[in-house]
């Protein structure tokens, strides 16, 4: 029998049909593995090639038994977005874009990637620091000075040296991110993956392609930073010997040695693309055969696959990490492992273990069934922008991506847009006071409470204090506490990624000072405290008894009466007074709970129905009742204080990668432009639809939400208006109506623009821009004003060059206009300093404010700033 019959009859047996094309590149698979072991042989080693030929035999069948697990996965995940797709006729291309990105007006449409995502990255997150806070380790964990010690803990826990400084706390940080490592593991098996072991596994490492680059400029530079790591990384007692497990003997018909082998490591590491969750890459850039197999090429593969570095001891792999990814402490890169298997996870879930070829393949079935029906549309554009967002492609670097004196066009854009935000959001928190209506606003449509009892609720929660720790411990049980130890509240306003180092670090430190990750955070888990304690109370009723906009509201995120009867069981967590229904108490639900629903929903398309549930089975749908239920809580909070999700980075990255001149130019117009957009998209589109949905007028619940963001804008405004020495705009005119130019900034500050509308009022005007330059975003400002500096300079014109360079360092100054401190630098300061170098400044400035807005300082800064 050939060695293709041999793979055929293990297929068979495994139940599997394969085409001669996929026999043909398991038997390349299977022969590149014995050239690698006569490769390796020695010339003593007797090589049994009978013993390779059964080992190969043998590895044919767990072949074809990992491609039946694969395609049978597959066929249930396109089985369920096809039935969704084709419940919804002459609108396939609207529900393919809800199950990405959800969208409220379709059947369990909250239920998306985007909202599975986030949920899932906020569980495990949430999971690991409340063990840590639980133990009083998070804030020792933070600090980074345990490091060295809990990577060689958890290099190998058993042997691990407990009598030294610090070694017992690091043991207990080891035991408890490895627990999580287990539990996110055994997560990624259940959705195709095959990993069998974590033994000297540390964390996902993260690797500084400008460390590694060594700021390279030429190509010289570049082959020469590639050699040093190389070297590096061959040093004695730095790699295992598995490092050069996947290392074929040969590439492209020529000698592969492990020097070429790290060096395409290096490029590969350098774009970053072993970080996209749907790569089908290695981390030496080339496409691992062992997930070449047609159909089958994989992101539940990549996950099997070991890690190509495998470092020889805890040691190495801090070192490594102190000299390649300093920037990043353990913490953060275990959280970014954390987040990165989340995201692949949640795919799998939705698209199967190939997500890009399944999403692909449904694409193209929309696109048929369009052909179908003259003058349908398929927006393919736009689903490839949020499936680019989904899978990781926009965090990439791109393949032309740009560089300026060692640094990547990605890293002086994100620096620029960092400094940026930084001088423009002072008073963030003061604009965001819109949030208490918006939030109200979710209240008062996906719960029972009337407008003012939902006005009332939302203004309490946000100053109601437990004890701090009691405080984050409910946070992270209800999936929301995470951007309170992350500091990740910049993503509200803008499409950056997150970037490592010191610049994003100073980004995180500016909005906590700012207030704005306190009151972010507040506000999200008030939110989600509301949500959770409503069901507690609802505990003792039917599905059909809960009150109708909760309900619904359940029934967007996949929650139907057969759930809640398993939810409304578990654990009631309490709390000041109060009960609440976490997610992470279903784990501790006893299967004889659930058994019989599994059961029912097991056989209820089987032929030959089953007995009894497996623990599998139970766990699976413990899983996705926990995956629903925290979709369900933090997806609510992302509404009610408006946050991008992908649905709203696809509109401002457009596809784009980053570091390429085209991602980030758009990465720069749409700078603090998140906020109007989401206020558009999770704001009052839901609010409209949530209204209509519960038998309500969809116009009245948007009047009502954007009578209330005014009213809040108006606060807002006036507020950062006492704060900068000035009387607030005056709501009635003189004939007592109301005036119109007041209310329109109020709507446009609390229900249009927001935290952009900070920059658009501030600079447009103010500094003698046009509005196109306004609306393009305060970095081509920037531009404008440097080009005003250097067309004085051409000209000698030494006054005009003193004036627009104190104007270009006043309003670009990163913490100049933080809201406490705001008044006194600019009377002690900024006030003095304008007027000498352009003097009367002061004067035509409050007359200019009395004649526009007929509004005065209350303290005059011609009186009372400091000269010089």
């Amino acid at each position: 029998m050939s060695c293709s019959d041999e793979i055929l009859e293990a297929a068979r047996q495994a139940g599997v049909k394969l085409d001669d094309e996929e026999v043909k590149e398991i038997l390349d698979v299977l022969n590149e593995r014995l050239k690698k072991r006569v490769f390796k042989a020695g010339s003593e080693e007797n090589l049994e090639i009978f013993s390779l030929a059964q080992k190969i035999a043998k590895e044919a069948k767990i072949s074809a038994a990992i491609i039946r697990r694969s395609r049978l996965l597959n066929a249930k995940a396109y089985s369920r977005i096809m039935t969704k797709i084709k419940a919804n006729p002459g609108k396939e291309s609207e529900a393919l874009s809800a199950i990405l990105v959800g969208d409220i007006r379709f059947f369990e449409g909250l239920d998306s990637v985007d909202a599975n995502q986030k949920a899932t990255s906020t569980r495990y997150e949430g999971e690991l620091a409340a063990a840590l806070l639980e133990n009083d380790l998070l804030t020792l964990f933070k600090s980074g000075e345990l490091d060295e010690l809990i990577y060689e803990a958890m290099f190998d826990i058993d042997t691990f040296d407990i009598n030294r400084a610090g070694a017992k706390e690091a043991k207990e940080i080891a035991e408890i991110v490895q627990k999580s490592q287990k539990k996110i593991l055994k997560a990624k098996n259940r959705n195709g993956a095959l990993v069998r072991e974590l033994k000297n596994y540390i964390v996902r490492q993260g690797h500084d392609p400008k460390l590694l680059k060594a700021g390279a400029k030429t190509t010289e530079e570049f082959e020469a930073a590639k050699n040093d790591w190389v070297a590096y990384m061959l040093e004695p007692d730095r790699l295992d010997e598995r490092t050069f497990d996947s290392k074929p003997p040969t590439k492209d018909g020529k000698p592969y040695s492990r020097e070429d082998f790290l060096g395409d490591m290096w490029k590969n590491l350098i774009s970053k693309n072993h970080r996209k969750v749907d790569a089908q890459r290695g981390m030496d850039g080339t496409e691992d055969p062992l997930t070449a197999f047609k159909g089958e090429a994989n992101l539940a593969k990549k996950l099997s696959q070991s890690r190509l570095i495998h470092f020889k001891t805890g040691k190495a792999a801090y070192d490594y990490a102190k000299k390649y990814n300093k920037n990043q402490s353990l913490l953060e890169s275990i959280v970014s492992g954390i987040h990165h298997d989340s995201q692949s996870i949640a795919l799998m879930e939705k698209f199967g273990t190939n997500p890009k070829a399944m999403f692909d393949r449904i694409v193209k079935d929309i696109e048929d069934i369009a052909k179908e029906r003259p003058g349908t549309k398929i927006k393919k554009g736009r689903l490839k922008n949020q499936f680019a967002e989904l899978d990781g492609s926009t965090r990439a670097l791109g393949a032309d991506t740009t560089e300026f004196y060692g640094a990547d066009l990605a890293a002086i854009g994100g620096g620029i847009r960092i400094v940026q935000s930084m001088s423009k959001l002072g008073m963030a928190t003061i604009s965001s006071f819109s949030d208490i209506a918006s939030k109200a606003s979710f209240l008062n449509t996906r719960t029972e409470r009337g407008i003012f009892g939902s006005y009332a609720t939302a203004l309490a929660q946000t100053f109601k204090m437990f004890p701090p720790k009691e405080q984050k411990q409910l946070a992270l049980l209800l999936n929301v506490g995470v951007d309170r130890i992350n500091n990740s509240i910049h993503s509200r306003f803008s499409a950056d990624d997150s970037m490592p180092g010191f610049m994003s670090k100073a980004n995180s430190t500016y909005f906590t000072i700012n207030g704005m990750n306190w009151w972010n955070s507040t506000q999200k888990e008030g939110v989600a405290a509301i949500l959770s304690a409503d069901l507690a109370t609802y505990s003792s009723l039917s599905f059909e008894d809960i009150p109708t906009r909760t309900r619904i509201n359940l029934q967007r995120y996949g929650i139907q009466s057969e759930d809640w009867n398993i939810l409304k069981q578990i654990e009631k967590t309490a709390l000041d007074g109060t009960d609440y229904l976490t997610p992470r108490a279903v784990e501790d639900l006893p299967n004889s709970v659930i058994e019989g629903l599994v059961l029912k929903r097991e056989n209820l398309n089987r032929k030959r129905k089953i007995k009894s549930a497996t623990p599998d089975m139970i766990d699976r749908y413990k899983e996705d009742l926990i995956r629903k239920y925290g979709t369900y809580l933090t997806d609510g909070a992302d509404s009610a204080v408006p946050t991008p999700g992908a649905k709203e980075l696809a509109i401002m990255n457009q596809g784009l990668e980053r570091g390429t001149p085209k991602g980030e130019a758009i990465r720069t117009l749409m700078q603090l432009k998140a906020f109007p957009i989401t206020m558009i998209t999770k704001g009052l589109t839901r609010q409209y639809y949530a209204k209509k949905q519960a038998g309500q007028s969809g116009i009245a619940g948007l009047a009502q939400m954007m009578i209330g963001m005014t009213m809040m804008g108006y606060v807002s405004m006036s507020l950062k208006d006492i704060l900068k020495g000035k009387e607030p705009l005056q709501v009635f005119s003189e004939d007592t109506y109301l005036r119109k130019e007041t209310l329109i900034k109020a709507m446009t500050q609390g229900g249009g623009f927001g935290l952009y509308g900070d920059f658009l009022f501030g600079e447009y005007n103010k500094y003698g821009q046009s509005l196109t330059q306004s609306l393009l975003g305060p970095t081509f400002g920037v531009v404008d004003d440097i080009a005003r500096v250097y067309g004085g300079v051409v000209a000698g014109e030494s006054d005009k060059v003193i004036k627009d360079t104190t104007n270009l360092l006043v309003r670009n100054a990163p913490g100049a206009n933080l809201f406490y401190t705001k008044m006194a630098l600019d009377y002690l300061f900024i006030y003095g300093l304008t007027e000498k170098v352009n003097p009367g400044y002061l004067r035509r400035m409050e007359r200019r404010m009395k004649k526009d807005s007929e509004q005065e300082f209350y303290l005059p800064p011609s009186r009372y700033a400091q000269k010089f």
